[in-house]
């Protein structure tokens, strides 16, 4: 059936051609209408193939020059298949109100009428989404997956089936963007608040400069340093005054080199801990002081505290 629809469309080309008494200055010339037919059985081939969205091509090259029922049915077709109802639909529709004159020929005629059944059989089909807008006030400006829409009287929107995002905005620039699934047979309610987008960063507290940052690190190392320096320091003075009273003169028995050596590793790493975590703390609160601060920043100072097994770090702001 789908093969003899070239050869109707142009056998109906030619009939047409032959009525020249009935052909308008308006029309297509013969060499356009043999290049429509020509289109519309490309078209018609592709369709068989399962190639719709290139039969699309063609069909709506071939109704650009010539918009006959029979081109249109099947464009509508097409479009159909690849899940383009509403375009489908429209299709549809200009097939069933299309005109017929006494001298129409029998295949424009029955693609009229195939095409009212296809009317009838989509048209209810088609996914419909109702919409919701709140709080009340002026109708929004809206947009179906970026392209602008009007909300029709009925609050109703037909789309294609599948997932669509619906956008609303009104001009005290209050707005909503909310995801659908659009589902065949079926009418869907969203709502739409329309609310005011917040500021940037508004509730955020503001960052920290990295220089600021660094300086915070420092703080921590040369507290962790400090702490060490205590945690050696204080056994090393416990050795010390040990062998003080064991080595007179600073003399000391073969037995008492192994304390030596653990008093010697205790007061140099003590002493390197504290030095480093001194230079360290200054490099560290000099950056901070230096770092750009932001304009509603709390200024402080930093406290540290060092108890017998544990260091913390406080900022205590004025």
């Amino acid at each position: 059936m789908l093969k003899a629809f070239a050869f109707v469309t142009v056998m109906l080309l030619f009939a047409a051609e032959a009525r020249a008494q009935e052909v308008q200055a308006s029309e297509p010339t013969y060499e356009q209408k043999v290049e429509a037919a020509k289109l519309a059985d490309e078209g018609l081939v592709l369709f068989q193939g399962n190639d719709f969205a290139g039969a699309v091509v063609k069909f709506e090259a071939a109704e650009k020059i010539v918009p006959a029922p029979t081109i249109m049915l099947q464009h509508g077709r097409a479009l159909e298949r690849l899940g383009r109802w509403v375009e489908a639909v429209g299709k549809y529709r200009a097939v069933a109100d299309a005109e017929i004159k006494p001298t129409t020929p029998w295949q424009q005629r029955n693609a009229k009428a195939e095409g009212a059944r296809e009317l009838d059989r989509l048209g209810p089909r088609v996914p419909k989404i109702r919409i919701v807008v709140t709080p009340p006030g002026a109708p929004p400006a809206l947009q179906v997956d970026g392209r602008d829409v009007e909300i029709p009287l009925t609050g109703e929107l037909v789309l294609d089936p599948g997932e669509h995002v619906i956008e609303g905005r009104r001009k005290d620039g209050s707005q909503a963007r909310r995801s659908i699934v659009a589902a065949a047979d079926k009418t869907t309610t969203l709502e739409l608040e329309l609310t005011q987008p917040r500021a940037a960063g508004a509730d955020e507290a503001p960052g920290m400069h990295p220089i600021a940052l660094a300086g915070w690190i420092g703080v921590g190392v040369s507290g962790l340093c400090l702490l060490a320096a205590v945690g050696t320091g204080v056994p090393a003075l416990v050795l010390k005054g040990g062998l003080s009273d064991k080595c007179p003169s600073r003399q000391c028995a073969p037995s008492e080199h192994g304390d030596v050596e653990t008093y010697d590793a205790l007061r140099w790493t003590a002493g390197v801990t504290l030095i480093s975590g001194a230079l360290i703390a200054g490099g560290a609160v000099a950056a901070i002081m230096l770092a750009p601060k932001p304009a509603d920043a709390q200024t402080g100072v930093p406290t540290i505290s060092v108890g017998p097994g544990s260091a913390r770090l406080e900022w205590r702001f004025f």
